[in-house]
């Protein structure tokens, strides 16, 4: 596994372990670019305390769509790998994975309109999002707030929601935000309300993000 995933390191080998507790060692040395996939590609939160997926959830991938190309895993190495920095001591000992200058849709109110849709309301601007995997479940949302990100508004990613942390602050130049993963979802276009520019009304906005 370590081979196909490419990793420079290895933990220390115990067979005494589970196969989960094995996996959550093995997820901390993987590189940057697969945690991105991780994130952007799992339609589905691990545990309360982990963003990323258990080893269970793993071996039960859903069928995806052959279709589906999996865009949104592209991490462009002209990007760089960011600092690892910490907003505020409450973070330091939690699993959080840092992603910087991502596009992001923050106040959403999301609702479920059918078995695979979602619509996505901002004010009186809606969008809509679908599953990007075939048996993918259901998530409740409660109407309750959200953040939607992505990676790239040139080309048709998944979209990460998440539920805003009370860590958020500000970053030297953009808003940084601490989300927790809820799920992934997927659209097949950005409206041209959402791309014009940031003072013309857009909502759309560059963010910083700690995802936990």
């Amino acid at each position: 596994m370590f081979y196909l995933l490419r990793t420079t390191q290895l933990p220390t080998y115990n067979e005494n372990i589970s196969d989960e507790t094995a996996w959550r060692q093995c997820f901390h040395v993987l590189p940057y670019e697969r945690k991105i996939e991780i994130l952007f590609d799992f339609p589905y939160r691990g545990r309360e305390e982990q963003w990323f997926p258990m080893w269970k959830q793993l071996m039960e991938w859903p069928d995806h769509d052959p279709d589906y190309q999996h865009a949104a895993a592209e991490w462009p190495q002209s990007r760089g790998i960011p600092e690892l920095i910490h907003p505020g001591r409450s973070l330091e000992h939690k699993p959080s994975l840092f992603v910087s200058d991502i596009w992001a849709i923050p106040h959403i109110l999301l609702q479920n309109t059918s078995n695979r849709a979602y619509e996505a309301k901002r004010g009186n601007k809606l969008l809509g999002f679908y599953f990007p995997y075939l048996s993918q479940a259901g998530i409740r949302t409660d109407y309750q707030q959200f953040t939607l990100a992505t990676l790239d508004l040139e080309h048709t990613n998944n979209w990460v929601f998440g539920k805003c942390r009370p860590e958020n602050g500000e970053g030297q130049q953009v808003k940084l935000r601490v989300l927790k993963k809820v799920g992934v979802l997927r659209t097949d276009g950005i409206s041209e309300l959402l791309t014009v520019p940031e003072n013309s009304g857009s909502i759309v906005k560059k963010i910083h993000a700690f995802f936990v």
